[in-house]
């Protein structure tokens, strides 16, 4: 709400986004850089984020990002040569957060390479603790049943029938010439969407979230449906952390777009993520999935990884508090009338 103000009253050449879409087109700009530099520009190919600097600065006084907060490698090993440029040009950084600077991609892989940025932040912008203990997006009244859960009495079968059926409904409230969907295209490539009729559409939590897909695909994704119905969500936990990201991230984008989100799942919400502490001690390091996360980042068992969020799912348990709470709110009353 303080964003949504101080952003409106603001005068100056301004730009507000979601931290993950700003690092999306940072990325996807760094790669055009690259890709469109001659080679005898060698300087320019080494440091393309300084014409990335260059092009936000140019429309860009402040910049205001939702949600800032660093789980990705890349990400964190940008973000200071990034933002030492785009101070260096003037710009002002407004973010939201959810952690303080100090805790940001806390036990990451080599945090030390991002320490800087946190001294960095320190130095260019004021931190502000919002102290509340109140969770604001509880207080809404509920539209209706949106997270279908399974019970000993209706299996997940029957749960995702009443789902569809719901489905069924709300398509017969689109417009008469709603029946074609533009294809869902990311990066070059196209979403495979089930089922869809106008601005609305279906899939199962398989699709989403355990296959290699990210925050673009949940943008497109977004940008082409008003409601998404996600079928047969299993519990989640720091073994499924892959799984856990993924869906993370899709509510983060979902609730950053307005996308109406009606779930079927295993579990209700609040325990819908086992929150178990994993020992670092037992044999999670040693999975086939482990080892071979280690070796696309080039880690040995000597490396000091046992406290790396991770492995150890820290980051995944703290950013599903904050889901958990988005998605009470994406089944009430004022977030459903706010699209």
């Amino acid at each position: 709400m303080l964003m949504d103000i101080m952003f409106a009253c603001s005068k100056v050449p301004k730009r507000r986004t979601h931290f993950h879409s700003f690092m999306l087109d940072v990325h996807a700009d760094v790669h055009r850089i690259k890709q469109n530099s001659p080679r005898s520009s060698r300087s320019v190919a080494l440091n393309p984020l300084s014409k990335v600097a260059d092009s936000i600065a140019a429309s860009t006084t402040l910049l205001c990002l939702d949600e800032f907060q660093v789980t990705d490698i890349a990400d964190a090993m940008n973000l200071k040569n990034l933002f030492s440029e785009l101070w260096n040009r003037g710009l002002v950084l407004v973010a939201t957060s959810n952690r303080k600077p100090s805790d940001l991609y806390k036990n990451g892989l080599q945090r030390t390479n991002f320490l800087p940025f946190i001294d960095a932040l320190g130095r260019y912008c004021e931190v502000v603790a919002m102290q509340s203990t109140t969770d604001y997006r509880q207080l809404g009244v509920p539209f209706g049943n949106l997270f279908l859960v399974a019970t000993e009495h209706h299996d997940l079968d029957e749960v995702n029938r009443r789902a569809l059926a719901i489905f069924d409904k709300l398509t017969r409230l689109e417009p008469a010439d709603a029946t074609h969907t533009p294809e869902v295209y990311t990066h070059g490539r196209s979403i495979p969407v089930p089922n869809h009729h106008g601005g609305l559409c279906w899939f199962h939590f398989r699709d989403l979230c355990q296959k290699p897909m990210g925050a673009a695909d949940y943008i497109a994704v977004a940008k082409a449906f008003h409601t998404v119905f996600i079928l047969s969500i299993p519990k989640l936990n720091v073994s499924r952390k892959t799984e856990a990201r993924r869906f993370i991230t899709l509510v983060d984008t979902f609730y950053e777009y307005k996308v109406r989100l009606v779930c079927t799942a295993e579990a209700p919400l609040a325990v819908l993520f086992e929150t178990c502490p994993v020992d670092s001690d037992s044999d999670h390091r040693d999975t086939d999935t482990h080892r071979q996360l280690m070796d696309d980042l080039s880690l040995t068992v000597a490396d000091n990884i046992a406290e790396s969020s991770i492995f150890t799912g820290e980051d995944e348990i703290f950013a599903f508090t904050r889901a958990v709470s988005r998605l009470t709110e994406m089944q009430s009353q004022n977030y459903w009338e706010r699209r």
